[in-house]
């Protein structure tokens, strides 16, 4: 009597793959057999390391897959030309299936080499970019029937990027950043809609600010904000009515909601950001409203306590102990206020309601300043990323004002500098900030790990600490107090450049506007002495 074939639960990733009948015999199904290649099930070490590379293509393979990438595609068009032909026939977005390049393998390794880039990750960026849900991204890493090992393996390969420092003597755009940018080039030109996919690009942006890459970092933010509005995921942040929410719910988890909301709000700190240095460059965002979402509070979510009544609106205001995130999307939204009071026509009038405004501005920022202050000590938080983006839009308010002054008064030697001139916010500003760059000093000396934990903000806040202290000075730095603190502020940006080049370049940028000063109040003086 024959013995009894054993057979798989599921489908084998081959037949998966084509979209074939499969025998489910073990250890080899009979189409696999026929065609001459591996046979691997879901949940076998085999599988697990061959579905991140990438599989020979049999030419029925081929023409199998060409079919279905031409039926994805037909969908994914349906879904931008007739919306509503896409939800009446109940359609949804393909995820096609993307075989692994096997550079992206050979980067991130197997599932171990995979959760050790995760745990790095959560336990250094993730402290003040918390946009992947932690608890999501483990169980669909485990999960042996996971549909998206493809854009798992984006991810972690982003995670990676952001995880490693180039050398010293080793560029930025290295083997790693191409690879990286270069599958998900591929994964999104395959017609992948998807938040991992979405995550993944705000990674790569991330790296290239963090390192100065430019114009990348600019032009993949802008991808990113389009990708988001494709993907719809601005709608968890705007406010909707209360049928409209539940149906939103309805349709996805309440973490998944939570983890569109996130990396919507990351969307727009990432756009704000990267203005700071000039305002008056178009944004690739809509500016955030009052009564946008917030995201929820950071140690629920990623301990899976929070519960969708926790979600509050901007204009919640301060009372609330909310979040680190959500303090830093309230930031942005006041950054946003501030980009409007520093436009090239703001500063040619003399307008008493426009200083008001310009003032009533900065005092709530300094609030907020101090109401991620009390929050930061409860959780013993080192460094508070909306306190430096509030900081950063107080400065901004500050050299605007300068700039004013100076336009007014028809000068041409620059911003005439006077402590008169010089706002409280202001001095609070530089000299909490200036204490902070020295905690952070101390802190890397015994811990270079915390480097990892501080936000990119901190170099440009630092950087324009040290533009304030140089115009106070007029570039001689005569006092001994100023000379310390610019000190500090150049030591600091010169150590964070191992970790960011940013901060060198930021350095460098200091140095050079510090000759220039000192040059042109060299010249001024000569020209007084000769006048009398």
């Amino acid at each position: 009597m024959p013995s009894e074939i054993e057979l798989a639960r599921h489908a084998c990733l081959p037949c998966r793959r084509s979209k074939r009948r499969c025998d489910r015999k073990i250890p080899s199904c009979d189409l696999c057999i026929k065609k001459d290649i591996d046979c691997n099930y879901p949940g076998t070490r085999t599988s697990e390391r061959d579905s991140r590379t990438v599989y020979s293509q049999t030419p029925d393979s081929q023409s199998s897959q060409e079919t279905t990438q031409s039926s994805n595609t037909e969908a994914s068009a349906i879904y931008f030309l007739a919306p509503h032909i896409f939800r009446q026939a109940q359609l949804e977005l393909p995820r096609p299936d993307i075989p692994i390049p096997a550079e992206v393998s050979s980067l991130i390794g197997d599932t171990s080499s995979i959760r050790e880039i995760a745990n790095t990750f959560f336990s250094t960026i993730h402290f003040w970019l918390p946009i992947v849900f932690k608890k999501g991204f483990f169980v669909s890493l485990l999960s042996p029937w996971t549909q998206r090992q493809t854009e798992l393996s984006l991810l972690a390969l982003c995670m990676k990027l952001c995880n490693t420092a180039p050398s010293e003597d080793e560029s930025p755009n290295n083997f790693l950043y191409r690879t990286a940018k270069r599958f998900h080039h591929d994964v999104e030109t395959a017609g992948v809609l998807s938040t991992h996919v979405l995550q993944a690009g705000l990674l790569i942006a991330y790296y290239e600010m963090g390192h100065a890459m430019y114009p990348a970092s600019y032009l993949t933010v802008g991808a990113c904000a389009r990708y988001g509005l494709a993907l719809g995921i601005y709608k968890h942040c705007s406010p909707t009515s209360a049928a409209e929410d539940e149906e939103m719910r309805g349709q996805r988890s309440w973490n998944e909601v939570e983890e569109n909301r996130r990396v919507w709000w990351a969307v727009l700190i990432f756009d704000r950001f990267l203005n700071l240095n000039d305002p008056t460059r178009p944004l690739s965002t809509e500016d955030p409203t009052f009564d946008m979402y917030l995201p929820v509070d950071d140690t629920s979510w990623n301990d899976c306590t929070a519960k969708p009544g926790d979600a509050v609106r901007i204009s919640t205001g301060f009372s609330l102990k909310i979040g680190g995130f959500a303090r830093l999307a309230q930031a942005t939204y006041l950054l946003s206020q501030a980009f409007h009071s520093v436009t090239p026509s703001a500063a040619i009038k003399d307008d008493t309601n426009d200083l008001d405004q310009a003032a009533q501005l900065r005092r709530t920022l300094l609030a907020l300043v101090h109401a991620a202050d009390s929050e930061a000590a409860h959780r013993r938080l080192d460094f508070c990323a909306s306190s430096e983006m509030s900081f950063s839009a107080i400065l901004l308010l500050q050299q605007h004002h300068f700039q004013r002054l100076n336009t007014i008064a028809m000068l041409d030697v620059g911003p005439q500098i006077s402590l008169d001139n010089f706002w409280p916010e202001s001095f609070e500003g530089v000299n909490r900030l200036i204490t902070a760059a020295t905690s952070h000093m101390n802190l890397t000396t015994t811990d270079p790990n915390k480097a990892d934990c501080v936000p990119i903000f901190f170099t440009h806040v630092l950087y324009q600490v040290g533009c304030i202290l140089l115009m106070l000075g007029r570039g001689t730095l005569l006092d001994d107090e100023i000379g310390e603190k610019f000190a500090v502020v150049k030591r600091l940006l010169l150590r964070m450049n191992a970790r960011w080049r940013l901060a060198g370049i930021y350095a460098d940028v200091l140095q050079a506007r510090e000759i220039e000063l000192a040059s042109e109040t060299h010249k001024t003086t000569r020209q007084f002495v000769c006048l009398t």
